[in-house]
């Protein structure tokens, strides 16, 4: 392999491009059956926003979209959680 080509071939950068950004989910992992209700609920936002982030090298004003629409996700879930709290309690 020639210095000017870098330390990838070619078939391996080809095959690097098709796989997109990285996103860790957890190796298959399952969450907890006690994990917030938030986490649960905005599971699909949290992933998007996490792509995002991986995609524009972990800089989050290039996804205020992502982050902002996963914040109001986990908001609306909490609001409904202390309202169905507070309905059950009185």
């Amino acid at each position: 392999m020639s210095s000017d080509r870098g330390p990838y071939t070619d078939a391996e950068k080809k095959k690097m491009r098709q796989g997109g950004a990285f996103v860790y989910q957890g190796a298959g992992r399952r969450q907890p059956t006690d994990a917030p209700p938030e986490q649960i609920a905005c599971k699909q936002f949290a992933i998007d926003m996490q792509y995002c982030l991986a995609r524009n090298n972990h800089k989050q004003t290039r996804c205020e979209e992502s982050v902002k629409a996963w914040k109001e996700c986990c908001a609306r879930v909490r609001d409904r959680a202390s309202a169905e709290k507070e309905r059950t309690a009185g």
